[in-house]
Order: structure tokens, then sequence, then C-alpha cells
């Protein structure tokens, strides 16, 4: 026993122990088992830790309970439950409801602030130059990481942990199942164009990628071509992709191409039986009145029922799964021939930004051969220092992701997606990355309302890119350049008075002209890109890094008009129900006492109600952009809290100061934006996911007003209209709840601001361990 590698381990800054130890179920990133596995043993005593380590160390040594029907059971009677949690837990989760970060979490961990790091967010409209910023920040300007493009490079999540040591990487996928829903709708979008126009060029334009833009097949399988062509076949995995220029036109298609041709000419040979069976070519869905809505549903439901259709989808799956082959390199693990991750380390920086080609790239040169639209998150890992920072490896990870308004649609949208509103709490900074040439457009100033709504301002940094670009004879300096981007950001925030109120709005008129950065060229290397973005960039780095902790002290806890409150959130859902009556019905069918800005909503095509509808009741996937039921009811109540909290808190006869008012203010919104987003999830699609089944299944003539019908019933039950229904006196009294035990405990937190409770360590593993 006293050979098993384990051990207790606590970093400088943490409280909590933890054990390391090498887990005999667990593959590392060569495939082989015993990786190497840290998780918490929730105690600050190095006795009690010893004997944790102890236990573990036996439990180690017993190969009979590391598998087996009741092994964790057996476990549970012999050792702590802080042993045996640590051993069975950390063993790979499955993928639910489609999201598999909790797969990356558990195969390369983040760091927290115990490990002195700091965790930032970017965020911004597509195209304001988000990954280019980034390529910056971690110094990979010249090796092209991650993907650039002139808009909507990134549609996959993005986490970079900088620190020293071997380079590492583990990516995540979208299901099968998954991935045969982007599928289907690539091959419906291709045979209704077929069925309008024959020509194969155009057909392969709707084949080739999804209306959301997210999900490329010609990535996969390579661009349409008329004419044939002799190219060279390209290895991601050279050491030397100096020959692959545009001099010698090395485009990796020819091995690919005729799988495109049979695709598109099994997809006209479809349409052409379709047209038999609907002869007035209902297929031209955009093109039709609202009345033949009922014949394009019939329409649609022949297409997925058509076995040629249904063999089509299934041939494309199989083509997908014999491409995993071109990976050569790292782990990649397999389930059922499909893809649950891939791992790689290395020494090598070259090799192993090469490795990553596959997974990430958008050259058309690779097109044929890449996997990108497969993949929905990538970590690495590794020493990825710039040149810019004052500490050689700065403790820091980024965030980046898919930005706001991808595309046209979905920048109409009128909340952030849920999980970027989610990851507000998870980070230390929240950098809003804008293209200063067009600044504070719609997508921007989303994310300023949400995250000050939401508690977060004091996250909140902003960075003007394209900045060179901003040029006029009316501008004399570089001073008058950046007061005209400035000005935007006012005119922003006063546009949002309407929405977040004034007294907020007027507080933060000033408050971020120091939090501001204006960027130049950086696209460029450091010694083209100019000193003061140099400088700006040097000082971001180090503001990055610096922990924003709240230490104010109220001396009475605030109360609050309960029934003014209640007419508050009222608003909120009236709001929220009228939006949803207008995409139903093209105007509000209904009779509303609130007065509401609907310039930006319209009727939404019913073909995207049922996706919207079909990615909840089949995939647990709660948005169809613009479409994002859950974090716009979270949303309209969260924004009207955030109002009322602002104008109407009564405090005590002791009178704190302003500055703590506010701190306070902030922390209570932060507290329940966080338990109000799962709420809504939790009463919109968690318990009514029957209902929302049912509405998925209804199909052909009268299938939309059925639908529509159906997924209104979902929302009385969780925004009820009428205040004298039930379900509004059993509604309102919870959103009341969740605001008392937000105001409870940020006056608990403040009054117990010098009692040192240790925060749970993270799972992330020192290079020097491992």
């Amino acid at each position: 026993m006293d050979n098993i590698n384990c051990l207790k381990y606590r970093p400088a800054k943490g409280k909590i122990w933890s054990v390391v130890f090498n887990h005999p179920l667990r593959l590392n990133s060569n495939g082989e088992k015993g990786r190497l596995i840290r998780r918490s043993l929730g105690t600050v005593s190095s006795k009690t830790a010893d004997v944790f380590v102890k236990e573990m160390k036996d439990l180690l040594s017993k190969k009979d309970l590391w598998e087996g029907e009741h092994r964790k059971t057996k476990a549970e009677k012999m050792y702590n439950s802080v042993v045996t949690s640590a051993f069975y837990d950390s063993i790979l989760p499955e993928i639910k409801d489609n999201e598999s970060t909790p797969i990356r979490e558990n195969l390369l961990p983040l760091p927290s602030s115990d490990d002195g790091y700091s965790k930032v967010l970017l965020v911004g409209t597509t195209g304001a130059g988000k990954s280019t910023l980034l390529r910056q920040l971690i110094g990979t300007t010249s090796e092209n990481f991650p993907l650039t493009t002139a808009g909507k490079a990134t549609v996959s999540d993005l986490e970079v942990i900088i620190t020293k040591g071997n380079y590492k990487a583990a990516v995540t996928f979208f299901t099968r199942q998954m991935t045969e829903a982007f599928i289907q709708e690539c091959v419906y979008d291709a045979l209704l164009k077929a069925m309008n126009e024959g020509e194969k060029s155009k057909v392969f334009e709707e084949f080739a990628e999804n209306k959301e833009q997210t999900f490329r097949l010609k990535y996969i399988f390579g661009n349409f071509q008329d004419k044939k062509s002799i190219v060279k076949k390209l290895s991601f995995f050279d050491d030397d992709l100096s020959d692959f220029s545009e001099e010698q036109d090395l485009l990796p298609k020819a091995e690919n191409k005729s799988n495109i041709n049979i695709y598109l000419d099994k997809i006209i040979q479809i349409s052409d039986e379709l047209k038999l069976m609907f002869p007035e070519k209902e297929s031209d869905i955009n093109k039709k009145s609202e009345d033949m809505s009922l014949d394009s549903e019939l329409l649609q439901k022949a297409i997925y029922e058509n076995e040629d259709f249904k063999s089509l989808v299934n041939e494309i799956i199989k083509d997908i799964e014999s491409r995993f082959g071109l990976v050569n390199k790292g782990f990649l693990c397999l389930k059922d021939k499909w893809p649950q991750y891939w791992e790689f380390e290395t020494t090598d920086r070259k090799e192993f930004l090469n490795s990553l080609n596959i997974f990430s790239s958008n050259n058309y040169k690779f097109f044929g051969h890449l996997l990108t639209p497969l993949v929905q998150g990538m970590r690495v890992q590794g020493p990825f220092y710039s040149r810019n920072s004052s500490e050689e490896y700065p403790k820091l990870v980024f965030f980046d992701g898919q930005g706001i308004g991808h595309t046209a649609e979905s920048a109409k949208a009128l909340s952030l997606p849920l999980k970027v509103e989610n990851k507000f709490e998870l980070v230390d900074v929240i950098l809003l990355v804008d293209n200063a040439t067009i600044p504070m457009q719609h997508s921007s100033l989303l994310v300023l309302k949400s995250a000050i709504a939401s508690g977060f301002t004091d996250r909140l940094f902003i960075a003007f890119t394209h900045f060179d670009s901003v040029k006029g004879e009316n501008f004399g300096s570089v001073n008058d350049r950046q007061m005209h981007v400035y000005n935007s950001l006012r005119n922003g925030l006063s546009e949002l008075k309407k929405d977040i109120g004034p007294t907020v709005v007027s507080r933060l008129d000033d408050y971020f002209y120091d939090r501001c950065l204006y960027l130049e060229n950086l696209d460029k290397n450091k010694s083209e890109i100019g000193e003061k973005t140099l400088k700006q960039l040097t000082k971001l780095l180090q503001v990055l890094q610096r922990k924003i902790e709240v230490i104010s002290v109220v001396s009475s806890k605030p109360q609050y008009n309960e029934e003014k409150f209640s007419d508050e959130i009222y608003l909120a859902i009236e709001k929220f129900r009228m939006m949803w009556d207008i995409r139903f019905s093209y105007v509000a069918t209904r009779i509303y006492d609130t007065r509401f800005d609907s310039n930006n909503i319209s009727k939404v095509h019913w073909a995207k109600i049922k996706a919207l509808n079909r990615r909840i009741a089949e995939f647990g996937i709660n948005e169809y952009y613009p479409l994002m039921p859950v974090s716009e009811l979270k949303d309209f109540i969260q924004v009207q809290i955030s109002r009322y909290l602002d104008d109407s808190l009564i405090w005590g006869i002791k009178d704190p100061s302003n500055e703590d008012k506010e701190e306070f203010r902030e922390a209570i919104k932060r507290n329940i934006s966080k338990e109000l987003g799962e709420y809504v999830k939790t009463q919109m699609i968690d318990e009514l996911m029957e209902y929302w089944i049912r509405a998925n299944n209804y199909s052909g003539t009268g299938s939309t007003k059925l639908r529509a019908r159906d997924i209104d019933i979902i929302y009385d039950q969780v925004s009820p209209r009428m205040k004298i229904s039930a379900n509004w006196r059993e509604y309102i009294p919870k959103i009341k709840k969740m605001v008392d035990d937000s105001i409870n405990l940020t006056y608990e937190a403040t009054m117990d601001k010098f009692t040192e409770i240790p925060t749970e360590p993270s799972n992330f593993i020192d290079w020097s361990m491992s």
C-alpha cells in the first residue's frame, strides 16, 4: 500500500485539503489507466486529511471495490463518504442535456481563486474581434490560434488555462443524436431548395450549413465543385505546413468530392418524388402566405417520414463516423462509434497547435478533412505567454465562445443566451469586446443590460477594437476619437433607461470611463501593433489578475413594499406574454395593461417555433435563436426586480452610505440572478416536459395552432397573467421568497465579513504535480 501514489495537497493560498491520486479506472491522455485526479477532502485539518488519505490508499489497494453492481454501496460501509465520493464521483460523467462541459471539467479541471487564478469571459458581437484580442492576450497572434475570420468564426466554447508545464487539450463533442438533428435540418433545407431550383450549386448552399450558421457540413465533406481537379492529400499533423500555400493550391477535396455529388444527386432525386406529391410547390415555405402554412407542415411531415430521407441522413452519419480515423494524435475516446472526447498532451508547442486544426480550423483548404462542426467545446492548458504581460505566466483562465448576434435573426434577440449569462457568476471579469467603428449596437447593449440588471456591473470592462479605423476630419486628437466612441456608450446607456431605469443609468454615466480600452491593429504582431495599444494590453492583463472584493457593511437590513413589488413582477410577466402573443399571431390578441415597445418583435415562422420545441423536447436545449423563452422570462423579471431594488428599498434608522447601499443592492441582484435562472428553467422546462413533448409530436394539418396553444398553456403555468388565478397566488410568493432570502443572505454575509469561511478547492492539478 505504501507504493500507491496518493497524497494530500493544498495550494499556497488554499485552506481546504485535497487528495491527489492515480485513478485506476480513469484513462489518461495516452489512453492508459491511472489518470492523476485531485478531489476535495472538505477539511482544513491536516490530521483529518491524513486519515482520509490512508482510507483512500486502502480503497485503491482493493480491486474488488473498483467495479461491480454494488461496489459503491459496499465501499461506503467501509470508508468515509468524503473518500468514496472522491473515488466514484470522479469517474467520467455522462453527457446530460447535450452539455459536455462536465466532461471537460473532469478531464482538465479549471483552477480557482485558491490556486491564485482569475477567470475572464470575453463576450461581444460577432466580428468584433474577440478571438483576435484573445490571441494577443495569450501570445498566439503569429500562430493563428484561436481561429479568426471576418465574422462568425467561433461557434463552439473555448477555454484557455495559462500555466507552466506541458500543453494539454480536452475536446468534447455534440452527441450523435444532436448531430443527426443538425444533418436532418441541412438535408431538409436542401430538399426545399431542390424542389424549387434544381441547380446543384444552389442545393449545396443549403446543404452546406444550417440556418443558424453553427453547423457546417462543407467543413467535413468539402466544397462542391463542378470541375474535377487532382489535389494533394493534406495531413493536419505534419510538422511542417510551409508547403501548404496559396500558390500550390493544395485543396484536400478529391477524396470526398464524390460523396458530395452522391448526396446532392440523392437530394435532387428525393425532391423530384416529392414534387409529384406536392405539385403546387408548397416547398417554397418562406414565400407562402399564412393560410398555406398547414400545407407546408404536411410537406415537412412527409419529408421527415420519407424512407429515402432517413436513409440519406443515416448514410451521412456513417460517413462522418468513418472520418474519425483522421485523428492520429492524442487519445480519441469513442462510445458506440461516436466520440466522447479527445485528449492530447505534449511539450512541443507547434505540434500541439497543429494537432488542434482538425477540431478548430475554418481554413477552406482543409475543407473535407475537418471535424470542427462536431465540436461543442475545447479546453486547452499550457504556457501561453503574452509578451504584453508583466508576469511570465499570469494566472488567468479565458472563456471565449460564439459571438452575440451570430445571425441576422439572433441579432434581434431580446435576451442573452442563458449559458452566457450563467458564466457571469463564474468569472471575475466580464470583458465586453465591441467594434469601435459601430459601437454599442443592439447586441452589445444586451450584454450591458444583462450584466447591470444581474448585479455584475463591477466585473464589466469594455475593449473597443478596430480603433485605428475611427477616422474623420472632425477629430483633432486621439482623445477626440476616444470621446466619440465613449459618447456612443453613454448614448447606449441612455437607451437602456426604459429597461433598467434612470436611477442606475445616472450612476453609470462616467462609471466606465476608466474601464474602457481603445485598441488598434490587434491582428498585427507586437512590432506593428503600436505603443498605445501595447500599453493598454499590458494594463489590461494587470487588471484581469486583480480580485474585486466587496468590503461594505450595512448597519440595517432593508425592507420593501410587497404590494408594489408584485406589480413589478406582473409588469414583467405581461411583457413576456405580449412578446410571445405577437410571435404566435402577428399582433397581441389579448388586452394588456402594460405599455411595451414591440418594434423589434414580429410573428415567428411556424418552422422556427417547431425547431425550438424539438430542441427542448428531444435534446434538453432551451433555445433556438432568437427564441429563448427561459432566458427571456428570467430577464424580464430580473430587470423589473433590479429597477425596484434601485428605487424602492427602505432602510432603517441608520442609513448606510450610497456606496454601501449600491454594493448591497448589487449583491442581492447577483444572488437572485443565479436562483431565478434555475427556477424558471425548472418550472418552464423540467416540470412541464410532458407538455413540450406533446406539442412536439403534433404534425400535419392544424399542428401549428395546436402547438401554439400548448406552449401558451405552458406559459400560463410559469407566467400567469391573471392576478386572481390560482397560478398567480402560487407563483408570486415564490418570487418574493427568492428576494427575501437574497436580502437575508446578503445582510448576513456583510455582518460576517470578518469571519473567514474557506471555499471549496478546485480539482485543478498544478503542472509540477503531474
